[in-house]
């Protein structure tokens, strides 16, 4: 374990606030066994993007697990051949990211959408990150609560983490517009191109789910991310049980809504990772058993695309910060 953590943090991070296409704005939270380090303010809200899929709806999904509500064998009603653990682990064939909010007005259109959908490969044999599993998953969540998911999550998680913030002007901007998904695709109706602030990035939670998605559209800081990790290690809100099942059952070597390779997270320790990325230039990284926890959320998209029509990556430098002070 490395003693200059301050030092290391701002040789590596404070690199990223440099770069032309960098973000603007980064938090990180860091615990290793008995020492934590914080860099920059704690509570500064970020758009968290894709981390939704596991602060909300893979939490959800362990909580009814472990209340014994549901099984991860069961399926949507609709989609009777991909059960729930296709759907976590990415692995239920259905295509990547689409922008169906050029095609669909709302969230009710989603799942008989998806129905017609062909199926890139037979459930449970590879791996396709995809937004649209989630969108099931949410469904699915939604038809057992008999409510909206912003409700749900709020009943049951909380812990200042938002899908609407109660002020947008104290969120950190996420980015001007929105070029990556236009760039993706023929047609220029329904992109933003003013400020977005306070106000989901991803086109298909802004557009179809008002803001509140299986897939995205949480906002939050370090410390509210670092609330909800902490309840996956509390027994008494996850039990070490449930939790290991998430984490040991894998399909296509993820585990169940968790990132878990190297390959995957692009990131690499001498001990297991299990995580997940966010669009917007977010990571979160745990292991129980290291008592390891590391949050970095920043807005990477604001100073826009490089020349090559991409948003910097991040997770080189985390990888050279975490080597660094891990060792």
């Amino acid at each position: 374990m490395k003693s200059s953590w301050a030092q290391l943090t701002k040789k590596y991070l404070a690199s990223l606030l440099t770069e032309v296409h960098g973000p603007s704005h980064i938090s990180c939270y860091l615990a290793h066994g008995t020492q934590e380090f914080c860099y920059h303010d704690q509570d500064i809200i970020y758009d968290l993007a894709s981390l939704t899929k596991v602060l909300c709806t893979t939490t959800l999904l362990m909580l009814n697990v472990q209340r014994g509500r549901i099984r991860l064998t069961d399926h949507h009603a609709d989609f009777p051949q991909l059960n729930l653990s296709h759907l976590l682990t990415h692995t239920s064939g259905l295509p990547a990211w689409q922008p169906l909010y050029l095609q669909l007005h709302d969230k009710k259109q989603i799942i008989a959408f998806l129905k017609e959908l062909k199926l890139q490969n037979p459930p449970g044999k590879m791996r396709l990150y995809s937004d649209l599993g989630f969108m099931i998953l949410g469904d699915f969540l939604e038809k057992l609560y008999q409510m909206n998911l912003d409700e749900i999550f709020q009943s049951e998680i909380g812990n200042d983490l938002y899908y609407h913030p109660p002020d947008p002007s104290q969120v950190i901007a996420t980015s001007i517009g929105n070029p990556f998904e236009k760039a993706r695709s023929n047609q220029s109706r329904q992109f933003r191109n003013y400020r977005l602030q306070g106000e989901v990035n991803d086109g298909n939670a802004f557009h179809l789910y008002a803001g509140a998605a299986p897939h995205a559209g949480l906002f939050g800081s370090t410390k509210g991310v670092l609330a909800v990790m902490n309840l996956w290690t509390q027994n008494d809100f996850i039990s070490a049980k449930t939790l290991n099942l998430f984490l040991q059952t894998k399909i296509a070597n993820n585990s169940l809504g968790f990132a878990s390779s190297p390959e995957q997270l692009k990131i690499k320790l001498p001990f297991e990772l299990y995580g997940h990325h966010g669009f917007t230039g977010c990571t979160l990284l745990f292991n129980p058993q290291q008592n390891f926890r590391f949050i970095y959320l920043s807005n990477r998209q604001y100073r826009g695309l490089n020349h090559q029509g991409q948003y910097p990556d991040w997770k080189p430098a985390l990888q050279e910060l975490l080597q660094a002070m891990i060792g």
